[in-house]
């Protein structure tokens, strides 16, 4: 009984997240999002970097996207590469909390990782987007990290 409790109260619970998202919402679906962004990295000793993203939203709430970013200014010119998906729901006009994972390459340390995040994207605009999260990322190899990002979007 409860399991069928919880069942049907998260379905009633998306199903009036999308009713409320879906009034009037400026995340539309069909539209690419380029995203510069400042990170800061605990994994690679506390540095702070910067990084950019691509996303294609194949619906309201389905992403697809690579990113990257670079915190050794000195080092390799992108310090790894990652394929992401997301999941977003748009809660209020401008307004969608999201979840991302990843799959990507290190190329300083060499090795592969997957990371789970969640984060808030507030479309200010028509167009643009200013966005965080926060993800945990599971390297192969070396000590797992924490890493935050703080950014804007740009639809299109």
């Amino acid at each position: 009984m409860k399991k069928t409790l919880t069942v049907l109260s998260t379905i009633l619970c998306f199903s009036a997240l999308q009713v409320i998202g879906a009034q009037d919402s400026r995340f539309q679906p069909g539209e690419w999002e380029v995203s510069p962004f400042a990170t800061y990295v605990d994994k690679t000793g506390d540095k702070w970097g910067v990084g950019a993203s691509l996303t294609y939203y194949l619906n309201t709430y389905f992403g697809v996207g690579a990113s990257t970013y670079w915190t050794d200014f000195g080092g390799t010119f992108f310090d790894n590469a990652a394929a992401e998906g997301y999941f977003r729901i748009p809660v209020l006009k401008s307004l969608a909390p999201y979840a991302v994972g990843s799959i990507g390459y290190q190329f300083d340390s060499k090795e592969w990782f997957e990371s789970l995040g969640a984060g808030l994207d507030f479309r200010v605009f028509e167009k643009i987007s200013a966005f965080s999260d926060i993800q945990y990322r599971f390297a192969n190899e070396t000590r797992d990290g924490v890493f935050l990002r703080l950014g804007v979007r740009l639809s299109f």
